[in-house]
């Protein structure tokens, strides 16, 4: 079911209102047909496929579109934070490590000790 018609200045600025509260997405207004659509500029991950976020909304509203805009960032944000909970990270010795070797590496060759022999 289609929304009520708006008038088109009341239309236009609720299309502005979007597109600054959501940078992420192309917003468009189809007069006619009386959808509003909302396209993800970036291509969606594997796992937000699979957390079924979406690329494409159509609403028959500006309130119902920035309603399930709000849905679809509050879910990636959930996603992003859940993310950085479930890898693990490494810690100061892991990132140490390959520096503390090379360095070794070169104290030895300063020394002019051969392990090659």
């Amino acid at each position: 079911m289609n929304a009520p018609p708006q008038s088109s200045d009341t239309a236009a600025d609720q299309l502005t209102a979007l597109q600054q509260t959501y940078p992420g997405y192309r917003i468009s207004h189809d007069a006619v047909l009386g959808h509003w659509t909302a396209l993800r500029r970036a291509p969606l991950t594997q796992r937000e496929q699979q957390a079924d976020v979406k690329y494409l909304i159509t609403r028959p509203s500006p309130e119902r579109l920035g309603s399930a805009l709000a849905t679809q960032i509050e879910l990636t944000h959930t996603l992003r934070a859940t993310h950085s909970f479930t890898t693990t990270p490494q810690t100061h010795d892991d990132m140490a490590r390959p520096f503390v070797r090379s360095r070794q590496v070169d104290d030895k060759k300063e020394s002019g000790i051969d392990e090659t022999e």
